[in-house]
């Protein structure tokens, strides 16, 4: 495979995502974000080239080349989910990385999501899904996640897995910077992606909720003006 492994997007980031938010924003709003990737509007993306298959998907974010793999995880209702093919496929996705016992930047993270999926309203579960993958798999059963869903209003739309996998692993540390298991202090990274379109970009978890719902939508938009070219 032709993905990394080893560097994660944190370190990229953590420099420049204020500024990229902005810029996307604005490219996105202009019908912009394909030339600015050197294509013509109505031509793929680089990123459409990539493979999708039942092993899962490589995207690409901030220029590094990510798997996605198709694993079978647990949600928080004990339910056994694929990871790419029943989470993301052909979906506009918020995808998160946090753990139950954390009391830091987990917490204000998921506040800020249940706000985000009030914003959204019944069209979470419809054009926009949340993903919360679990840091620490070895402690948070199905049932913890329940629990903390519980906690933050979760709905229909926001799924919770968890899952202890080498490729999992492997995930977890190139798109967060750090391998499983509870952390001190993490970032609070998140990523938002189309997954017809193949856009993907890394934002931060706790910018203000409108903000992000205006990420969400464009995502959306480009997907239907696909669909209708």
């Amino acid at each position: 495979m032709d993905y990394i492994g080893g560097p994660s997007i944190v370190g990229v980031f953590k420099t420049v995502v204020r500024k990229r938010c902005l810029v996307i924003l604005i490219l996105l709003g202009c019908g912009l974000f394909t030339q600015a990737n050197g294509q013509s509007p109505g031509r793929s993306t680089r990123s459409d080239a990539l493979s999708a298959s039942s092993s899962g998907r490589v995207i690409e974010v901030d220029k590094v080349r990510v798997l996605i793999p198709d694993l079978q995880l647990f949600n928080h209702r004990g339910q056994p989910v694929r990871l790419y093919t029943d989470l993301i496929k052909d979906k506009v996705v918020l995808l998160n990385f946090f753990y139950t016992s954390c009391i830091n930047v987990c917490l204000m993270q998921g506040e800020n999501l249940s706000k985000i999926q009030t914003l959204l309203g019944s069209r979470l579960g419809k054009e926009v899904f949340f993903v919360s993958i679990s840091m620490d798999p070895q402690t948070d059963t199905p049932q913890k996640l329940k629990y903390w869903a519980g906690a933050f209003g979760v709905k229909d739309g926001w799924t919770l897995v968890t899952g202890n996998d080498p490729e999992m692993n492997r995930l977890l540390k190139t798109l967060t910077g750090n391998g499983p298991g509870p952390k001190e202090m993490h970032s609070s990274i998140i990523f938002v992606g189309n997954d017809k379109t193949g856009t993907w970009m890394a934002l931060d978890g706790l910018s203000e909720p409108d903000e992000l719902v205006g990420i969400l939508d464009r995502l959306i938009n480009r997907a239907i003006t696909r669909l209708s070219n």
